[in-house]
């Protein structure tokens, strides 16, 4: 998609190869062009994967198969579900519950997308909206995280 541009890589990117991970036979290797930050994110999400089964293709370099599938993404992958493909992949175990007098603290950090001086590419947000996504947040910070302090910064 857009390399070095890590939303689209999450956002565009990712969620296809959580499906091909999925319908990939077990010794199929999967050739993506060489990205340090996308080898990056994909070696955080899941080492033994990026390691076993991805080869980084440098643009310069030319491959040989003895066999090989290009494989087209659905036009409707969103509708799909590859995005929560995507999260089941990339969902961390579930934590030990802490009890109330935990000296724990959650943080949830949120870059502003309001004000001219965090965006940068020129995809502002109104301030009720980013309000409303703050307010939603938070209310899932205490649903999942009672009885441990919590803040959004």
């Amino acid at each position: 998609s857009f390399p070095g541009i890590h939303g689209h890589f999450l956002h565009d990117s990712l969620p296809v190869v959580a499906w091909l991970r999925e319908i990939m036979p077990a010794s199929a290797t999967l050739v993506l062009a060489e990205n340090p930050m996308s080898e990056q994110i994909i070696d955080f999400v899941d080492a033994k994967f990026a390691a076993q089964r991805i080869h980084w293709a440098g643009f310069d370099e030319v491959l040989c198969a003895a066999e090989a599938h290009l494989v087209d993404p659905p036009m409707n992958w969103r509708e799909l579900g590859l995005m929560q493909r995507l999260r089941s992949w990339i969902r961390p175990p579930v934590p030990t519950p802490l009890g109330h007098n935990s000296s724990l603290e959650a943080v949830t950090v949120f870059y502003s997308r309001a004000s001219a001086g965090s965006v940068h590419h020129g995809r502002y947000m109104v301030k009720e909206h980013e309000e409303a996504i703050l307010a939603l947040i938070h209310t899932s910070m205490q649903a999942v995280l009672k009885g441990v302090h919590s803040r959004l910064v």
